[in-house]
């Protein structure tokens, strides 16, 4: 059986492929631990991360960012904690 690899940007929903594995092993690893997916470039980590915000599981919210172009701690938590209180005032409803 051949395999082909297609070059291009980031894979979503039905183009997400070869990986359910290592996906199944990530949502498992944060149910208990922060992860860090570290790799060369073009390995597909974005499109780890757009399959975590497209089929989210245990009732988490996952937050997609863009952190690249940060350069300190304190502007990740900004950018982080702006991205939060946005997520919050589009989804909350009174009770």
């Amino acid at each position: 059986m051949s395999i082909d690899f297609i070059v291009g940007g980031p894979t979503r929903n039905r183009d997400f492929l070869y990986r359910a594995d290592f996906v199944e092993d990530l949502w498992d690893s944060l149910r208990t631990n922060n992860v860090l997916l570290l790799a060369p470039r073009r390995m597909g980590k974005t499109s780890v991360m757009y399959n975590l915000l497209d089929q989210p599981r245990f009732d988490y919210q996952v937050v997609h960012l863009n952190v690249e172009y940060l350069e300190t701690p304190q502007a990740f938590f900004i950018h982080l904690l702006d991205a939060l209180l946005y997520w919050f005032s589009v989804n909350w409803t009174p009770s």
